[in-house]
């Protein structure tokens, strides 16, 4: 079956440009295709156009651009490369797994897995728009890695659920720095009693949050604070996972 060179060589350089964790150069580009320079300087400025590839400003490396991170991070692409995480979460703890992204202010449950065989069963999201984003633990990380959204969700009034939702602007601005710099948020009964959860973010080539993985489950399954290392430790690492396959 026949190829088109050009098709063939765009991919390469995409490929190439895309083993580079910062910039690629364009030596670095044409050392992996084994390319010529001048072969490759055409195809970079022709992929730069269509937003394929970026620079921060003429003269700096090369970096995946817009249009390819937002064809990797549609919610279905993510969901077929998140499900063996999701699956495993369940098979390790016995308890929910979901995938979530954001769309538009709200959050969106895109996935979710659970066992068959436990009594308690937890609501089915998937599919659902939530919107109280200082509730859950998904919605924390988006709202600790995305300043604008954090931003404009504290200018609103935030209510209170339970006795445990943090609805004061000041402290839940204080616990979203906190979600960051750990890397993974924890809800306990702040949206509904008997619930708990925790999540860790998914992120693309750019380092920009795209989707959260989390664990769910009754309170009374759910470790409790100071013992939910374990728990925190297996979230983190099928997040972490999953971002390393999304980059590849």
């Amino acid at each position: 079956m026949s190829t088109i060179q050009s098709v063939e060589r765009a991919f390469q350089i995409l490929q190439a440009v895309a083993q580079f964790p910062n910039e690629a150069q364009l030596g670095d580009v044409a050392e992996a295709t084994s390319l010529p320079k001048s072969t490759v300087s055409r195809m970079l400025t022709t992929l730069g156009e269509i937003g394929a590839i970026q620079q921060a400003h003429p003269g700096a490396g090369y970096k995946i651009g817009r249009i390819i991170s937002d064809l990797i991070t549609q919610p279905s692409w993510l969901v077929n490369l998140a499900e063996p995480w999701l699956k495993k979460l369940v098979e390790q703890t016995g308890e929910t797994a979901t995938l979530s992204v954001m769309d538009g202010d709200r959050l969106l449950y895109v996935a979710q897995h659970s066992d068959p065989n436990n009594n308690i069963q937890l609501r089915d999201w998937t599919g659902i728009h939530f919107p109280n984003l200082h509730t859950s633990s998904p919605s924390k990380l988006f709202l600790a890695y995305d300043p604008i959204l954090q931003k404009n969700y504290l200018a609103r009034p935030l209510q209170t659920f339970t006795e445990n939702t943090i609805s004061d602007p000041t402290e839940l601005a204080i616990h979203l720095k906190k979600v960051k710099t750990q890397g993974y948020a924890w809800v306990r009964e702040e949206f509904e009693r008997g619930l708990a959860g925790v999540s860790a973010p998914i992120f693309d080539q750019n380092e920009k949050i795209v989707a959260a993985v989390s664990l769910y489950g009754p309170i009374f399954r759910i470790p409790p604070a100071g013992n939910d290392a374990e728990f925190t430790a297996l979230v983190v690492t099928a997040a972490s996972e999953i971002t390393s396959h999304l980059r590849g």
